[in-house]
């Protein structure tokens, strides 16, 4: 998991060190950013993290019986996992 997340740019989603950002909280346009951005707008981080989130659960055998819920940030899925 942490290799496909790095290898995406993807790390800071799954650290939770990149927030989502709300509409209220856009100070600049609203031009996409790339995927490295630590301020992605609102919809590219729910993309971003959508990936992150389906590569560990793709890299879990029994993602429901270890109750992964998709519906939670990638963050919160793997604090979950690597706490157990």
């Amino acid at each position: 998991v942490l290799l496909a997340v790095q290898s995406r740019g993807l790390k800071g989603y799954l650290e939770g060190t990149i927030v989502k950002l709300t509409a209220m909280s856009l100070i600049s346009t609203q031009t996409p950013t790339n995927i490295f951005s630590k301020l992605p707008l609102p919809e590219e981080w729910v993309s971003h993290d959508a990936i992150v989130t389906s590569i560990i659960v793709t890299n879990i055998v029994d993602p429901v019986g270890l109750g992964v819920d998709e519906d939670e940030t990638s963050a919160a899925i793997w604090t979950a996992l690597v706490s157990r």
